[in-house]
């Protein structure tokens, strides 16, 4: 009866988000349909398919799909670029790799040409990411780094900790323990310093999670209750 019950919850909660999702989608798209503004259109098309990704796959494809075609009537380049990184991020969602590196690729061949530093760095995570769920880890590494670099030039202090946290990451599905805690006590010096409460209480499970693999549980404990109080 137990297990029923929290079956029964779940199902329910299911269920919610649904229906939360299409009311959100549904407004969305009054809008969209009301809307004369390209640009406009094309941030509800994306907001549109973000809502989609994670529970209606098929649907958030042809809103972004939709989003690319306006981008080039609008013969924008930046939004091309938004539209290529927007349906790699949907097939990297279903798991089609390939495709999503394809795209993720031609939105950051576009900003290069832009010099749109901040941009870059964004995809650069993004295929860091992707390498990173495929198991590449050495790749995803090569383009944390590129991002690292550019987000110190720009002194993105917000870009520079949510980094060292996707490398320390990398090095902790490696087994690289001694890597992984360097780099996530810099992104929480980073965070704290940015009083980013969420990633704090993130970081510090991180590292009570190498603690408790090495043993050293009075750490682990430590950190973990660090995580649990936040």
């Amino acid at each position: 009866r137990f297990i029923l019950i929290i079956l029964l919850i779940g199902f329910t909660f299911g269920i919610c988000i649904a229906q939360n999702t299409k009311q959100k989608a549904d407004s969305l798209g009054a809008l969209l349909k009301n809307s004369t503004d390209d640009l406009k259109k094309l941030d509800l098309l994306n907001k549109i398919t973000n809502l989609y990704v994670k529970n209606k796959p098929d649907s958030a494809f042809k809103y972004a799909y939709l989003n690319l075609s306006l981008a080039e009537k609008v013969k924008s380049k930046t939004e091309i670029a938004k539209s290529f990184a927007l349906l790699g991020g949907v097939h990297r969602f279903v798991s089609n790799f390939d495709s999503s590196l394809f795209y993720q690729t031609k939105a950051l061949e576009i900003y290069k040409t832009l010099q749109d530093s901040s941009n870059i760095s964004r995809t650069l995570i993004s295929v860091g990411l992707l390498y990173n769920t495929q198991g590449n880890f050495a790749e995803a590494y090569k383009n944390y780094l590129l991002a690292q670099n550019i987000a110190e030039q720009r002194k993105d202090s917000v870009a520079l900790g949510k980094l060292k946290v996707n490398i320390g990451l990398n090095f902790y599905h490696e087994t690289e323990y001694n890597k992984a805690l360097k780099y996530y006590n810099e992104a929480l010096y980073i965070q704290q310093r940015l009083k980013d409460v969420n990633s704090i209480g993130n970081i510090n499970l991180n590292i009570a999670l190498i603690h408790q693999k090495r043993d050293e549980l009075q750490k682990a404990l430590k950190h973990f209750n660090i995580a649990l109080d936040i």
